[in-house]
């Protein structure tokens, strides 16, 4: 159902209203792979090695912080203006 919904959001031609995120399940095999690789996806995978997290949680809300305020620096896919958020699916 999501992947449809996904599929039909970017076939537009524009750029999507939302950040996609693709999370292999067989290659993240600890909270920290998925956490660099969720934060290597948003482009923001240097501040979030420089800050250690206590836990997933906190890691998640730092990058979802971080690419909020630096939304379309450092990643090569599309974004809203600077500081808009947009949503994220995995």
């Amino acid at each position: 159902m999501l992947s449809a919904a996904v599929r039909e959001a970017e076939g537009g031609g524009e750029s999507p209203p939302f950040l996609r995120v693709d999370l292999q399940p067989l290659l993240v095999e600890t909270e920290r792979t998925a956490l660099y690789s969720i934060a290597a996806q948003l482009g923001v995978l240097d501040a979030v090695k420089e800050k250690a997290h206590p836990n997933f949680c906190d890691g998640l809300r730092h990058m979802l912080h971080l690419q909020h305020l630096y939304s379309g620096q450092n990643s090569g896919q599309r974004r809203g203006g600077e500081g808009q958020a947009q949503p994220v699916p995995f």
